[in-house]
């Protein structure tokens, strides 16, 4: 390996390397945010780079093509071929000893091909750093990255994944909080069909069975909350909250009433349903006692009669 190439001194610019010096040459990168897009040096070609949206670099056009495939862990066959100095995650890689040197003037190296640090975390294992000292995003490199070299954070792809999530979150509670809403005209809307005659003649005890039917079956198509993970809560607190209180508090106003209108609905339907009940149990209490009566009275002609029989054949 050309001792040329290897990095001297680094400078950067919100936590990411821009201009790498050498022993003969200075190296500047051009960077999107994570990506870099393309290297200018002073003593070789001009370098274009192409990127995942995990901030890997795949593909590298200079004077020849050479493209890097990865594993999970980063490790790439080809890379000290191609001679760059960025490579998987978009982070810092030292030719000479293939370790990434991931934070920023504190350079913890990482062994892709081991799948771990080489040296222990200063903030393990009761800080940040987690309980093991030598993982690597907690043995999730899929779904997280580690640039501070210290403790994972959410990867491009699961970010995208949580922020899904958390779309589909707020779609629903909107949809729901919607339905909900609907609820408050519920009866209104019964009257009317009642006074049309949709629902036919009924008696005032079947009618109140029937609206409890429809109230329950209302209540079956309001849509199901949708549930976050303990992931997916924490990015939407940082994401959507953290930096705007407006949209934390319309959310929560959204939640309420949507909660309380339940409520309300629940206790009216519950209200129902215990009147009919007391109204089937007086209808059973009705049964039985003229039940009883009839009994009685057909009683009471047996014992007449027997009498009649008894002073009969006295005679």
């Amino acid at each position: 390996m050309n001792k040329n190439i290897a990095v001297q001194y680094i400078f950067y610019m919100n936590a990411r390397p821009i201009t790498l010096g050498r022993i003969t040459a200075l190296s500047t990168l051009l960077r999107h945010h994570n990506y870099v897009l393309a290297a200018q040096q002073n003593d070789m070609p001009s370098l274009l780079y192409s990127s995942d949206e995990s901030a890997s670099v795949f593909k590298i056009l200079g004077s020849i093509e050479k493209n890097i495939a990865y594993t999970a862990y980063g490790s790439a066959t080809k890379l000290s071929e191609a001679e760059t100095t960025i490579g998987f995650n978009g982070e810092l890689l030292n030719l000479s000893t293939g370790l990434y040197l991931l934070g920023t003037g504190y350079h913890r190296p990482y062994h892709p091909d081991l799948m771990r640090f080489t040296c222990p975390d200063n903030l393990s294992p009761f800080e940040k750093g987690g309980i093991n000292a030598y993982a690597y995003c907690n043995n999730d490199p899929v779904n997280h990255t580690d640039p501070s070299g210290h403790w994972k954070q959410a990867g491009k792809r699961f970010k995208k994944k949580l922020e899904r999530k958390v779309d589909a979150s707020e779609i629903a509670l909107i949809q729901r909080a919607g339905a909900i809403n609907r609820l408050a005209d519920f009866h209104n809307h019964y009257n009317q069909q009642q006074a049309r005659g949709d629902f036919g003649i009924l008696t005032p005890f079947e009618e109140l069975k029937h609206r409890r039917s429809l109230m329950f079956n209302t209540l079956q198509q309001i849509p199901k909350a949708r549930q976050l993970s303990a992931h997916a809560e924490a990015y939407r607190e940082t994401h959507h909250f953290s930096n705007n209180e407006s949209r934390k508090e319309l959310y929560k106003q959204i939640k309420d009433i949507a909660s309380q209108q339940l409520d309300d609905f629940k206790t009216q339907l519950k209200d129902i349903n215990s009147l009919i009940k007391y109204l089937e149990n007086e209808q059973r209490s009705q049964l039985h006692t003229g039940k009883t009566a009839e009994a009685t009275t057909a009683n009471t002609q047996l014992t007449s009669a027997a009498d009649k029989m008894n002073s009969t054949r006295k005679q």
